[in-house]
């Protein structure tokens, strides 16, 4: 049977984090809206023929008055409106970065059994690792001994593992049981 794989989830399983990050999406799809009709906007504008003269003088001879005018108080409000998205959106930039640290401790609360059980997994492969690496070095130390020219067997160079008497393992060991991963 298959282990069902461990998902750590992500820093949304903190309800207020989450909201804030919808909130910030929400913000930025209203900013990409308002982006796409201003620059709409600017085009029907500058597509617009000008008038020579003002509002007034138009109204005075009874003609249109100029047709852009309604676009142009569309298109301040929208770039002001702009403006405050852009400093709603960095609110809430600092919002989340300030809420990371909680989210992140529970995350982690929820991760915590799992993370156990891997490092005491890695400890105890290591520790396997480092029984063969004694009993290679008990026979390397005999051929040694017995002044035997064993070369031709191919020894092998373990010195990735550390000094055999105080070697990585021991270390990463001790580092385990200090974190109370292992006993």
């Amino acid at each position: 049977m298959k282990k069902a794989e461990f998902i750590v989830p992500d820093l949304t399983i903190d309800a207020e984090y989450k909201s804030l990050v919808e909130r910030r999406a929400a913000l930025h799809d209203q900013q990409a809206r308002l982006r796409t009709e201003r620059k709409r906007l600017e085009r029907e504008i500058a597509d617009a023929p000008a008038t020579t003269y003002s509002a007034g003088v138009a109204a005075l001879l009874g003609e249109d008055q100029d047709s852009t005018s309604g676009q142009r108080a569309r298109l301040a409000a929208m770039r002001r409106e702009e403006s405050d998205i852009d400093t709603a959106v960095g609110v809430v930039a600092r919002r989340i970065a300030e809420r990371q640290g909680p989210a992140s401790r529970a995350v982690v609360a929820q991760c915590r059994t799992e993370y156990r059980r891997r490092v005491a997994a890695v400890v105890a492969a290591l520790q396997t690792v480092q029984a063969a690496r004694a009993e290679y070095d008990d026979l390397r130390d005999q051929f040694e001994a017995n002044d035997i020219a064993w070369t031709s067997l191919g020894p092998l160079s373990l010195g990735f593992l550390g000094d055999q008497r105080d070697g990585h393992i021991d270390r990463l060991v001790q580092d385990a049981r200090e974190a109370g991963y292992v006993s």
